[in-house]
């Protein structure tokens, strides 16, 4: 049986085998498709490769990718729990052909997969076409599938659109795995597509159609084959269970759900669709988590937080007497561990999203309670309300909007959970009168959250910032007013709006402005506001809506009201800090350069993922499938100072949004652009789409260095440099260390790579060296290690301490020792880096009856923990020293029951 990390790798290797790129998964936030909330399929990263007609980056792909189908047309969130099938984040394996292969070879390579590699039971296995697709149904008639095992069905199943609203599209072929008569829901006897005792494993969509804006659908310059599987569906057919929450994908999940709520009650009914929606929302949590994403109330921030507080109820739901505690921050610690070895994201990001969970789930517990009772207390007024009108039968309760609103804007409740409580009671909501509600409340915090001193009302969440369309406007004029490299950055405005801050700050609008606001990864601007004998520094800018608001302290013995009131008698003059203004300039410019330099350098798929840029320095995140070399990295600085030093002019211009694309100016991924756009250009060398400060020309950046590449996450590297002053400082610590290293050797600075290569590889052999003398002393003193600790089943098992530097010494160690067994099994405690661990070493003679790879399996469950290892010598990690009397224990029931002892 293979486990879910072994079916990613079987599939991969076998279709690498055939030529196929493997391709890492693209992020869950698609970077170049604004139809899509979230990745929902494999080909998604793929889309274009299809209608491509210049050269491609490869014909064949492979890959395994993050998957999430919660919010929009896509959205699997209401199926899960109640599905034994269905998730909101998931994972598809894939293989793709992009104008290369086609029907013949996907489906002789499914065909083989399945039989000859996975060796599943054919008999269980059904295949469906789309009916008018002669030619799929003949090839796998072709390779061997029985024909009464082939059912045609129609376009609603057989004929794939496109991932999105365009894109490559075509008939599909897909291949079930039977579960059996007891499985069956749907319209028993129906088949495939009909009978949900047919999990569909397997689904090689062939791609002949480009989905235009229009309906129509012209030939595709490159026809291919995008196939997807479901990693956990797969996981059903072959670990034989049921369904995917069996397997062992959320196996330890479901027993952390278990753990973190208290519950230890049978799994079914209610509680089955608990265990199971808190199960695969932690793991869609913890995914987006690791991406940046972050709980909000809008956009794909709001699918988060409805995934988190659906969790929650789930978690009230198996706790006995409801849930009192933060709980579903440990689930998602678990998903982290679980899955953190294949997505090192998650490792990475694992203590940063239990912070955001645990801080999601205090708010909303605050107020659960008392909205969970609320809610009781409408259903019970609308169907008084119903019963009080009618005498005959009783019709449909339906809830009113309003307070469907109110339980979302006083208690947090979200409508559609609302909905979902109130369908399991039978019961409708008016969604209109909702949406009714949502928009009335709009309007008031429009009306209501003045600047002018008054304290914001605070009624729905993000009153401040809905203040998006009402007027007065700021104009923004630092662009003129700066002059780029020389000028005064001043301008004369007008207080137009106020408020004071819960903090006792103040923030102030003004009609026109030379600050930049915080905007496009670049950092606002920081300076003074005057008026009359009042000097205030500017602490922070910001845009809200059609407003820039400046963030300034009172001064000692004023308040902020009074000082509003000053600002407002007018006039102000705002001062920008010019130098750091140009600072924050050079490093925008050199960020435009960078992004060109790496299209040069690794192709034009190193699209931007994002930026920030603050003075002299910069980050710059691009997706790409692996870490640049260092001969690369020394590329792009190279080519990024070539255009400094051709002091290239910086030319910035307004265009209809339309022209500058057609011009082929780059925009980033989930910006929202106007009709007419700010379009940054620089020779024939970078054209983006750009609000922000530049140079007027690249000489002004001066010294450009990289400091760092390193992973984002998966698929998205991320580059940290500096320019100017902190460019050349770097520079100059840089001259200092290699100065000191050549004193310190004493060679010349030409030599010095040389030298130090040559103490690394002196210091390895040594190291070696010391390793094989303790494995050989390790050996020489094999009685003194190891001691009797009794005889199971016809075997002796011994037991001894190891300490060491390193994990690899105390394998080597280990090693020696088990060639002084004779007939017996060694279980060693071992110390190594800090770490404890534990490792079964069994003789050749034994290997085949006592595998070490299973005795450590099960020796490591008792403990908590994992491992494994070869036939002869296995390890698993240790929680603390006395657990080894536990492993012991457990080795010794193993060798007796081997031995035939009871």
């Amino acid at each position: 049986m293979l486990s879910h990390d072994e079916i990613r790798r079987t599939l991969i290797d076998y279709f690498v085998e055939r030529g196929h790129r493997h391709v890492p998964s693209a992020s869950l936030v698609p970077r170049d498709d604004p139809s899509l909330l979230f990745t929902t399929a494999g080909m998604v990263q793929f889309k274009s490769l299809y209608s491509t007609t210049g050269a491609l980056p490869y014909r064949r792909a492979v890959t395994v990718q993050k998957c999430l189908r919660a919010g929009g047309k896509d959205s699997d969130l209401e199926s899960v729990g109640r599905s034994p099938r269905h998730l909101t984040f998931f994972e598809m394996l894939g293989h793709f052909s992009f104008g290369d292969y086609f029907k013949a070879e996907a489906i002789e390579w499914a065909w083989d997969f399945f039989t000859r590699v996975l060796q599943v039971d054919t008999e269980r296995l059904w295949v469906s076409v789309f009916e008018d697709d002669v030619e799929a149904e003949a090839l796998w008639k072709k390779v061997g599938f029985p024909t009464g095992r082939i059912v045609r069905l129609g376009a609603d199943d057989n004929f794939w659109g496109p991932a999105g609203d365009t894109g490559a599209c075509g008939p599909n072929s897909e291949i079930y795995w039977d579960l059996g008569p007891e499985a069956a829901e749907g319209e028993v006897g129906g088949g495939p597509g009909k009978d949900d005792r047919y999990v569909e494993v397997w689904n090689a969509v062939f791609p002949q159609f480009d989905q235009q804006p229009d309906g129509s659908r012209p030939p595709l310059p490159n026809r291919g084959i995008d196939m997807g599987a479901g990693l956990e569906r797969m996981a059903v057919m072959i670990q034989g269970v049921e369904n995917v929450f069996q397997t062992d994908l959320f196996a330890p999940l479901m027993a952390g759900v278990r753990e973190a709520t208290g519950y230890g009650g049978p799994a079914e009914g209610d509680a089955l669709v608990a265990l199971r929606r808190a199960a695969d929302h932690a793991r869609a949590l913890a995914f987006t988590l690791a991406e940046g994403l972050v709980p909000s109330n809008v956009g794909r921030g709001y699918v988060l937080r409805r995934i988190l507080r659906r969790a929650m109820m789930a978690l009230r739901t198996l706790s006995p007497g409801g849930l009192r505690e933060p709980a579903l921050y440990r689930v998602v610690g678990q998903v982290c561990a679980h899955m953190g070895a294949a997505y090192p994201e998650l490792t990475e990001k694992a203590e940063h999203a239990a912070l955001v969970v645990r801080s999601e789930e205090e708010r909303f517990l605050r107020t659960l309670d008392q909205g969970i009772a609320r809610y009781h207390e409408v259903v019970a007024e609308a169907k008084a309300a119903v019963a009080a009108g009618h005498d005959g039968a009783a019709p449909a309760v339906v809830l009113p909007g309003d307070e469907v609103f109110r339980l979302y804007s006083t208690y947090g409740i979200p409508m559609e959970l609302t909905r979902e409580m109130a369908e399991e009671q039978g019961l409708g909501v008016d969604e209109d009168g909702y949406r009714a509600a949502l928009e009335a409340d709009r309007r008031l915090s429009q009306a209501a959250a003045s600047f002018n001193g008054e304290a914001d009302p605070g009624t729905a969440e993000g009153r401040f910032e809905a203040l998006v369309d009402a007027p007065p406007e700021s104009a923004f004029t630092g662009y003129d007013v700066t002059g780029g490299t020389a000028g005064e950055a001043t301008a004369d405005a007008t207080a137009t709006e106020w408020r004071v801050r819960e903090d006792g700050d103040l923030e102030v609008v003004l009609d026109e402005t030379p600050f930049y606001p915080t905007s496009g990864g670049q950092v606002a601007d920081t300076g003074l506001l005057e008026a009359g004998d009042l000097v205030l520094a500017v602490k922070d800018v910001q845009k809200r809506g059609s407003r820039i608001v400046h963030r300034v302290s009172p001064p000692a013995g004023e308040t902020a009201a009074s000082v509003g009131e000053r600002l407002a008698a007018g006039p102000v003059r705002a001062r920008v800090d010019a130098d750091r203004r140009r600072a924050v300039a050079r490093a925008h410019t050199a960020t435009h350069l960078l992004h060109a330099a790496l299209h040069e350098a690794i192709g034009k798929e190193a699209t931007q993922a994002g930026s920030w840029v603050g003075p002299d320095r910069l980050r710059f995140d691009f997706n790409h499938f692996r870490a640049l070399e260092r001969g690369e990295l020394a590329a792009v600085e190279r080519r990024v100072t070539e255009w400094i030093l051709a002091d290239i002019a910086v030319a910035d211009e307004e265009l209809p949004l339309d022209e500058a694309m057609a011009r082929g100016a780059m925009a980033l991924f989930g910006e929202k652009y106007g009709e007419r756009v700010r379009v940054i250009s620089m020779g024939g060398v970078s054209l983006e789409l750009c609000g922000g400060t530049h140079l007027d020309s690249s000489g002004g950046v001066g010294p450009f260095a990289i400091l760092a590449e390193s992973s984002v996450a998966s698929g998205v590297r991320r580059i940290e440099a500096v320019t100017g002053l902190e460019a050349q400082r770097l520079a100059a610590e840089r001259a200092e260390s290699l100065a000191a290293l050549v004193k310190q050797l004493r060679v010349p600075e030409s030599e010095l790579a040389e030298k130090v290569a040559e103490l690394i590889a002196e210091r390895q052999r040594l190291r070696k060296d010391l390793e094989d003398l303790r494995a050989s002393q390790a050996a020489s003193r094999s009685s003194e290690l190891l001691r009797p600790a009794g005889v199971h089943g016809g075997v002796e098992l011994l037991r001894g301490e190891l300490e060491a530097e390193s994990p690899k010494e105390v394998r080597g160690m280990a090693d020696s020792l088990r060639g002084r067994l004779e007939g017996r099994v060694g279980a060693l405690l071992a110390r190594a880096g800090g770490k404890l661990s534990f490792l079964v070493l069994v003789p050749d003679a034994l290997a085949e009856r006592l595998p070490a790879g299973r005795l450590v399996g099960e020796a490591a469950k008792a403990v908590g923990g994992r491992g494994g290892g070869s036939a002869t010598l296995a390890q698993a990690g240790l929680g603390d020293a006395d657990q080894f009397e536990t492993v012991l224990e457990v080795l010794g029931r193993l060798l007796a029951e081997a031995g035939g002892e009871s």
